[in-house]
């Protein structure tokens, strides 16, 4: 077996800048979705889908364009029965004092109650059907990330046609198993406060990306890479990965 040389990865603080979610035809808002959308119908935006349930919380849904076009989701919260909007890092609730705003993270105000926020996907959690797989039995190339930032981290393995092939939870160190021979690009987001239903960090995000890409050879050879993730000031932009708004795509 070939073991590449673990590297390093430093980084820097970025902003988080949500995914702009395509126009859908036929989509409308209804009952308490209208009337929100009718108090602040700039902030909400058009509709991207129709309401929907989420089944894991109990909870109506709803994506819209949001006012800056990059997304944002409409909740009718079952812990508390209020309606509200969020563009990633703002919430707008229609409460008992009309619409109120706040920042994702709160505080909240006097008059919500909610449910306990669910703990966090576990290490090696895949958010998405891995991809890019097969051809190289058990045991086949693997990619080990070990997160140090004291940050959880989402990663994501792009392949050379810019197609997501992993997105694994990172939170201490996880292990993608089976890559197919190829090169790939490294991304990853860095938060707290990870949302499984609007699928992203919603306090303290930020985007980055390896500098070098990934190798993985074929058969016979077997690669192993092991990727640390560290805060540091190094300047060195040959090593340090760069930071970057959020990538079309990233979280599928």
């Amino acid at each position: 077996m070939r073991t590449q040389l673990a590297i390093a990865l430093f980084l820097v603080a970025a902003l988080l800048i949500p995914a702009a979610p395509a126009d859908a035809a036929g989509c409308r808002f209804t009952l308490g979705f209208q009337a929100l959308h009718d108090r602040i119908p700039s902030e909400v935006g058009a509709s991207v889908e129709n309401e929907h349930f989420n089944t894991t919380n109990g909870n109506a849904e709803q994506q819209t364009t949001a006012w800056h076009g990059k997304g944002g989701l409409l909740v009718w919260r079952k812990a508390d029965n209020w309606t509200a909007l969020t563009d990633g890092a703002t919430t707008w609730i229609n409460g008992p004092y009309g619409v109120q705003t706040r920042p994702n993270g709160g505080p909240l105000f006097s008059w919500e109650r909610t449910a306990p926020a669910p703990p966090p996907p576990s290490d090696g959690t895949n958010l998405l059907t891995p991809r890019c797989t097969g051809g190289l039995g058990a045991g086949g190339n693997k990619l080990i990330v070990v997160n140090q930032t004291g940050s959880d981290a989402v990663v994501r393995l792009v392949d050379a046609q810019g197609q997501t092939c992993r997105l694994v939870y990172v939170r201490s160190q996880a292990t993608l198993q089976d890559v197919m021979a190829g090169g790939y690009r490294l991304q990853y987001a860095l938060g707290s406060q990870y949302d499984s239903a609007s699928r992203r960090f919603l306090s303290s995000a930020g985007y980055y990306e390896s500098p070098n890409a990934l190798p993985f050879q074929p058969r016979p050879e077997i690669d192993t890479w092991t990727v640390t993730l560290v805060w540091s000031s190094n300047p060195d932009t040959r090593t340090r990965p760069a930071q970057i708004s959020e990538p079309p795509g990233f979280w599928g």
